[in-house]
């Protein structure tokens, strides 16, 4: 016979888990940039105006700022042509802030007159204080990797030198 026990699952909540700030956060919005702060994708907490209300440390890394220089300043002023006439644009004319929502685009953002590229995903966040959430993703690695290997399959590994697909590439 098998022995079956009367013990339901339970729950065990560990202090060192819990964030003493979320804890203490005194509403919806000290909750939200606190749970930002922990996220390790650069995300910017925008109104629905579309100014930067907050930055995480990942997105104060990527724009390599300072959050005096973030705040209050517009989405579309770090994107580069033709996103940022695209995002003026709807922040101007939408009034409904959930058309403004769509996944990942690739990007240029500009960041001290450097084009970096980015895939950015805009999310409406339907708080008490509503706000769109844009999150980031730096692609500079990725291309430098595709670039690589592009490299590679185009040359040579014991001369050196261009390879077929190469001499192919050049001619189209």
């Amino acid at each position: 016979m098998s022995s079956q026990s009367n013990s339901k699952p339970s729950i065990t909540i560990v202090d060192e888990v819990i964030p003493a700030g979320i804890a203490q956060a005194a509403n919806e919005v000290d909750l939200l940039q606190l749970l930002l702060e922990r996220l390790q994708q650069p995300t910017l907490q925008l109104d629905l105006q579309g100014s930067v209300v907050y930055a995480n440390k990942a997105a104060l890394s990527l724009f390599a700022s300072t959050t005096e220089m973030l705040v209050s300043k517009q989405l579309h002023s770090f994107l580069a042509a033709p996103w940022s006439a695209f995002y003026r644009n709807c922040f101007e004319q939408y009034g409904d802030p959930q058309a403004l929502v769509h996944s990942a685009s690739e990007m240029m953002i500009d960041i001290n007159e450097t084009a970096v590229p980015v895939n950015m995903s805009l999310s409406f966040m339907p708080v008490k204080q509503p706000c769109l959430l844009a999150t980031f993703q730096d692609l500079r690695a990725q291309k430098a990797e595709i670039q690589r290997l592009h490299q590679l399959a185009c040359t040579d590994a014991l001369t050196g030198l261009a390879n077929r697909r190469a001499f192919f590439e050049t001619l189209q």
